[in-house]
């Protein structure tokens, strides 16, 4: 079975029902680890990540841009710096990596169907 990666980016949730997102997460099939990058929030999101990941096959990356705005230029440059932190933390190892936003309902077996070739 191949060392699957999942990275998902993470900002001011704390409102947003996080232990059913990480739950939902957390059960999918076939991802060996789990990167939860969260940047430039200004709640508890951080902490929560971090006592929920606690024993758990997951690593959470503190990454803040410090970029500020919404324009859709902004917003991408804020994304791609972010997620920039999260592939810092590829590792020999690891056969795959897949982005899934924190917040999008998927199928439990969703990185396995990236991965069929069939």
């Amino acid at each position: 079975m191949p060392n699957i990666v999942c990275m998902s980016l993470w900002r001011n949730d704390e409102e947003k029902d996080l232990y059913t997102r990480m739950m939902h997460l957390l059960n999918k099939e076939g991802v060996t680890r789990w990167v939860w990058v969260v940047g430039d929030s200004e709640d508890n999101t951080e902490q929560i990540l971090r006592q929920f990941a606690h024993g758990k096959p997951v690593q959470v990356v503190r990454y803040d841009t410090n970029i500020e705005g919404e324009a859709p230029k902004v917003r991408l440059q804020r994304l791609s710096d972010t997620a920039n932190a999260g592939l810092d933390c590829v590792q020999a190892g690891d056969d795959y990596w897949i982005i899934h936003e924190s917040d999008l309902i998927t199928p439990q077996d969703i990185a396995l169907q990236f991965l069929d070739t069939g």
